[in-house]
């Protein structure tokens, strides 16, 4: 992806190399890690403010994201250490979100927007390699039941939103949706 930008006239455009690109990006993180403040780092490589606080606020998720990997795997079982969920994330909160969820897909349908792209970018990492992973296979009890007495619409409404709010959970707990079949949710962390 290159990226077109004016000269000094703003007479001519020309493009910015992904490598370029890339290298922009280091030098404002390193600028803004060293205690420049995003504005000064705009104004030095002649980008606007909105660039360089979108690439630090970038940065800022993907290191709180790491963090929270490695809460995960420092506290993990085979380590000889306690795993305790909530200290990873807030139970009651997660819930209050997912009943809010719930109701609002109940009332006007799910949103369905679920990406395994995640699962796919792991898989491949450790295709080549042993590596232990926990196996989930969550299952909408009385499903069967369900199908017989709800209308299918209202049917596929209650699946699709577990399966969101299931995925969800899943990511919260440093895991990857692998597959979804019918109305069960297959995993591994």
């Amino acid at each position: 992806m290159t990226k077109q930008k004016r000269d000094d006239n703003n007479s001519k455009i020309y493009s910015i190399s992904p490598s370029k690109l890339k290298e922009q990006r280091q030098i404002i993180l390193n600028l803004y890690n060293s205690g420049i403040e995003p504005d000064v780092i705009a104004y030095q490589l002649d980008i606007s403010q909105e660039e360089a606080n979108k690439i630090i606020k970038e940065d800022e998720e993907k290191k709180k994201e790491l963090e929270m990997k490695q809460k995960i795997l420092d506290a993990s079982p085979s380590m000889g250490s306690s795993f305790y969920l909530d200290a990873v994330v807030n139970i009651d909160l997660a819930i209050r979100n997912a009943q809010t969820r719930m109701w609002k897909a109940l009332r006007s349908g799910p949103e369905f927007n679920i990406s395994i792209e995640g699962t796919n970018k792991i898989l491949n990492q450790f295709s080549k390699s042993k590596v232990t992973f926990v196996i989930l296979h969550i299952d909408l009890v009385g499903s069967t039941q369900l199908s017989m007495t709800l209308p299918l619409e209202r049917l596929t409404t209650i699946i699709q939103t577990f399966s969101q709010e299931m995925s969800i959970m899943i990511e919260l707990y440093g895991g990857y949706v692998l597959k979804y079949i019918g109305d069960a949710v297959l995993a591994f962390l």
